[in-house]
């Protein structure tokens, strides 16, 4: 626990020092500068196609993002948990709990807990489809 605070300090004061680097920086400046042709991109009056297809949102992946945090929750706990229970030590305790149940009871809640946060990312990100672009966006 010591080291991790240690840590702590160096880190801040780390971050700290990188921001004095950056106001010791000279600025170079340029002797001439000339502006190059600016030239439109397209010729007026010239007619720019459409496209020929359209992404268009067709749901969202929220139940795929469920499915994927609750695994990923439910290893991650039952790892720290196993983890956890295995490195405490009590002498005077009667019924000691075994690594099998606190990995059972970590990832149980971290299954459930990774199930709302990928329902919820999920909702953030949605899915699309390619139509054509003659037929109506839905």
């Amino acid at each position: 626990m010591r080291h991790l605070g240690r840590a702590l300090v160096a880190l801040g004061i780390l971050a700290l020092s990188s921001g004095k680097l950056h106001g010791q920086q000279h600025s170079q400046t340029f002797a001439s500068w000339q502006s190059g042709d600016l030239r439109p991109s397209f010729l007026p009056g010239a007619t720019v196609p459409g496209p020929d297809s359209v992404r268009v949102r067709v749901g969202y992946q929220h139940w795929r993002g469920a499915a994927l945090g609750g695994g990923i929750g439910l290893v991650v706990g039952a790892l720290a948990g196993a983890i956890i229970v295995a490195n405490t030590e009590c002498d005077d305790c009667s019924d000691e709990v075994t690594p099998g149940e606190g990995a059972l009871v970590v990832g149980t809640v971290g299954a459930g807990a990774g199930v709302v946060l990928g329902f919820l990312a999920g909702l953030t990100s949605a899915k699309y489809a390619w139509v054509p672009g003659d037929e109506p966006a839905r």
